[in-house]
């Protein structure tokens, strides 16, 4: 076995080449690209058009808010592999604290339109989800700092803990609760759908990715961590057939969370749509493939 067949509806949201121009201009305007170079690799990776495949029904103040936010995501992603412990560390802290009076250059300017743009998401949404949002948000900036540990320490982590913590240091979560406009009632069934979605696209990530990855010895990767223990053929069918059970079971979950509440459909085909638009994006780009290198000026 060397793919697997599972396969979810896309769709681009009609606004997707309109704000990748736009939100790219606004983003070098703010300082967050320190060369124009930088500015082309994600312009050529489609970086901004993630969010335009992951909300295609979205209208467009929304989706610019969110892109500009997945931007910033994406930048700290990147920054924090290239930044020594150091500055790494003070990235997250920034993050976590709020930029501080003397932390300035890109990181300085980074964290104050993350900051920023995460509040002004907030005015689309209801108190209770902007609570959710926050939670999410500190598990997401833990987990970075968990992976900054193990890139540092330089060993291959737990591969329970890799699976516990990698979804959150993903953003996952924060691009799950996205999708909730309405408030959904709370049901086991829809924890088991967010948790399979998260291991879905984590996974479809470090499959996409590990070459890459381990040409650049990152041990944040799933199948580089079973590759400790068991030969690559054997992992990769591993992958392919975890993936197609997680997708079946998505789609069958879905279908019987479906018929619990017109909302709850609702709920269900857009995070069918989320998860195809996230397949959609990483075979149109080549981000996964390739390294995403800029050079950071301080």
């Amino acid at each position: 076995m060397n793919t697997y067949d599972i396969q979810f509806p896309s769709a681009l949201n009609r606004f997707a080449k309109e704000l990748d121009e736009s939100v790219l201009r606004w983003a070098w305007s703010r300082n967050l690209f320190d060369s124009p170079a930088f500015v082309e690799q994600y312009r050529l990776y489609q970086v901004n058009w993630f969010a335009s495949y992951l909300y295609p029904e979205m209208d467009s103040e929304k989706l610019e808010v969110i892109t500009k936010f997945f931007l910033c995501l994406f930048l700290i992603d990147d920054y924090l592999d290239l930044a020594n412990p150091m500055d790494a560390r003070s990235l997250i802290y920034g993050l976590k604290k709020y930029p501080s009076a003397n932390q300035k250059g890109v990181f300085g300017a980074l964290i104050q339109e993350t900051v920023h743009l995460k509040r002004h998401l907030g005015f689309h949404y209801n108190p209770t989800w902007i609570e959710n949002f926050e939670s999410h948000w500190l598990d997401y900036l833990e987990g970075l700092e968990w992976e900054l540990a193990i890139k540092i320490g330089g060993n291959f982590p737990e591969i329970r803990d890799y699976q516990l913590m990698r979804p959150h240091s993903s953003g996952v979560f924060l691009a799950l609760l996205i999708l909730s406009e309405l408030e959904l009632p709370a049901s086991c069934r829809k924890i088991r759908i967010e948790q399979d979605v998260a291991r879905f696209i984590c996974l479809s990530n470090d499959l996409a990715s590990f070459e890459k990855e381990r040409k650049q010895n990152d041990p944040i990767n799933e199948l580089l961590i079973r590759e400790q223990f068991q030969e690559s053929g054997l992992v990769r069918n591993m992958v392919f057939r975890e993936l197609e059970r997680l997708g079946k079971r998505v789609k069958e979950e879905g279908s019987l969370l479906q018929k619990e509440s017109a909302v709850e459909c609702f709920w269900v085909e857009k995070v069918w749509l989320l998860l195809g638009g996230c397949q959609a994006w990483s075979y149109e780009n080549r981000r996964y493939s390739k390294g995403l290198n800029g050079k950071i000026r301080y």
